[in-house]
């Protein structure tokens, strides 16, 4: 048995890697709007956004986890919380289980291939 994942993520992520690219080449925070963006920079192919994660251990009992992702689900769908986001101009993508296992291992290959492509980690 895998690690139980959850997930919520913000800023310009989303499920479709080409809907999160298309969205971190053109998303300006409107706090920022002289701040230009990695593709007017010159860096068409860069893009920034931030996640969080919880994970559980290994062999969690499953009510432990239900309760774990009815939590998670309920302070991601809080109006407080989300009028919090949307002040900061974040957008929140919940993702749980098998769609975030999948989000995860993705990203992980993403990112470990850019910093091997700035030469800054070792393939093994």
């Amino acid at each position: 048995m895998r690690s139980q994942r959850y997930c919520y993520s913000s800023g310009s992520s989303s499920s479709r890697s080409r809907e999160r690219r298309r969205h971190s080449r053109r998303w300006r925070v409107g706090a920022l709007p002289d701040v230009p963006t990695f593709k007017e920079l010159g860096y068409p192919d860069a893009e920034f956004y931030i996640w969080a994660g919880v994970f559980a251990p290994k062999g969690t009992p499953e009510p432990v986890l239900a309760k774990l992702r009815e939590t998670l689900r309920a302070a991601v769908g809080d109006p407080d919380f989300k009028a919090a986001m949307d002040k900061l101009e974040t957008r929140i993508v919940f993702k749980q289980g098998d769609e975030f296992a999948r989000f995860f291992e993705t990203d992980a290959r993403r990112l470990a291939a850019g910093v091997r492509k700035v030469g800054r980690i070792e393939a093994k």
